[in-house]
């Protein structure tokens, strides 16, 4: 298309027009921006807002206007001469902190640093060469020197990233390559007759549709990179619920080692050394001769064997080591997922502690925490209650969640609600799931304190 034949109706119209889509294309960032309070999206904000004031000047009527007041010339060749390249300034700075050059591109990160440097000191020679009346002719051949020079530079930034396959990278390289070819046709046609460059609005319209092409871009990687980090949060919760569930194990596993040794020093050591106590004792109160001294000494050896015996046994009972716990259990889970997910948890009981027997504690805890897992996977709820009341020697677990909830009559359940249904069936209890779509999703476990295990699962 040849952008010298446009009616300014029409020119002024797509100046109009862009201006909407990047106060538009601002709103959305700024959203953005509130969500997840990253520095790169707010570098693209003001990259966007000078984008704006640079667009602003395009316009034939603000031109005209502007050379009736004092100071309107010198603020229209600011904008164009150092504002526009201020605007380069911010996009590079958001490059820098959207892709983690830092981090992942150490030295093409200084490389890009030097040339920030580069263009905030040409940002603020610039006013100063307009302020002292530096002719037209001298400014601009300046300025298309620092375009062209930015333009080079720009060339061998997006050269290292051609190969690469990250597809964060990919989505910044295309839209800064779209900012590129708009800079070059703009350079082109600026350089093809125009008397005065900033008059003109014809040159500058490639630059305008190319940075159009470069925030459909951006958006495209916004999202995909707001997607990266729910996926981390979302892996990050889960390997919390993992984690928790491995030390309840390993707890569990551990009081139950403690015991059974405790148990078997008692039943089988500590008897075997009291009978042979006794057995001593009659060889003693049987020898014809009275008191043996060396059997006096080994029932003395036997009883300090017994007190030591008995004293590690009471050790390994010590009441520092609290048995397993699930309300202890669940409130832990609670206070590390409170820093890292937005889902509040509400946790309401009247169990006493060591109340409930040492299974129904296990059982108990991994049912919640499953509930847990699935309501942070799959419900996208705001709020969740959990609840465990004692009523006489019934007790009531009531899990509720504000979630997308399901149709349970076309439901599959997965395994987690499957593992559910099996250890509530471990303590012969009841169990109800509703939901409704739309309408959250709900679990009612009943079931009888005193019941025994039909059969005891290993950790």
């Amino acid at each position: 298309m040849d952008f010298r034949f446009l009616t300014i109706e029409s020119q002024q119209q797509g100046v109009t027009a862009f201006i909407a889509v990047v106060l538009f294309q601002m709103l959305f960032v700024f959203v953005q921006w509130g969500l997840h309070r990253r520095i790169d999206y707010l570098y693209y904000l003001i990259y966007l807002f000078t984008v704006i004031l640079y667009s602003i000047s395009l316009y034939r009527d603000v031109l005209y206007i502007a050379q009736y007041f004092p100071l309107g010339e010198w603020l229209l060749k600011i904008n164009l001469y150092s504002l526009s390249l201020f605007s380069v300034f911010f996009y590079f700075r958001f490059q820098r902190s959207f892709l983690e050059l830092p981090l992942h591109h150490p030295e093409l990160n200084v490389l890009v640093k030097r040339l920030e440097k580069f263009l905030l000191f040409y940002c603020i020679i610039a006013p100063l060469l307009v302020v002292l009346h530096v002719d037209d002719t001298i400014l601009f051949s300046f300025f298309l020197a620092m375009v062209s020079f930015t333009i080079l530079a720009s060339v061998y930034i997006v050269s290292k990233f051609i190969k690469t396959k990250i597809p964060l990278e990919q989505f910044s390289i295309i839209g800064a390559v779209f900012i590129i070819i708009g800079s070059l046709l703009t350079v082109a046609l600026s350089l093809q007759g125009q008397q005065s460059v900033y008059i003109s609005v014809n040159p500058h319209l490639p630059l305008l549709l190319c940075v159009l092409a470069e925030l459909f871009t951006f958006t495209t990687g916004l999202t995909y990179k707001s997607y990266l980090i729910e996926k981390a949060k979302a892996k990050s919760e889960q390997d919390l619920l993992i984690a928790e569930q491995e030390r309840q194990r390993v707890e569990i596993q551990f009081l139950k080692m403690r015991n059974d040794i405790s148990k078997n020093l008692h039943d089988e050591l500590g008897s075997s050394l009291s009978l042979a106590r006794l057995l001593i004792k009659q060889v003693n109160t049987n020898n014809l001769n009275g008191s043996n001294k060396f059997v006096d000494n080994s029932v003395v050896m036997i009883d300090e064997a017994i007190a030591s015996l008995y004293q590690i046994i009471k050790n390994l009972k010590d009441d520092s080591v609290k048995p397993y716990n699930c309300v202890e259990a669940i409130n832990q889970m609670i206070a590390m997922l409170k820093p890292i997910n937005s889902v509040a948890i509400q946790f309401q009981h009247n169990i006493k502690e060591n109340e409930l027997p040492v299974f129904i504690n296990e059982q108990l805890s991994r049912i919640i925490l499953e509930l847990i897992n699935n309501t942070l996977k799959h419900a996208n709820a705001s709020k969740i209650l959990i609840e465990i009341f004692k009523n006489d020697e019934i007790i009531n677990v009531k899990y509720v969640d504000d979630g997308v909830g399901v149709n349970m009559e076309k439901c599959n359940l997965g395994n987690g609600l499957k593992n559910i249904a099996e250890r509530v069936n471990d303590f012969e209890g009841t169990l109800q799931y509703l939901s409704t779509e739309g309408k959250g999703f709900s679990v009612s476990i009943e079931f009888d304190h005193d019941i025994k295990l039909k059969k005891v699962k290993t950790a």
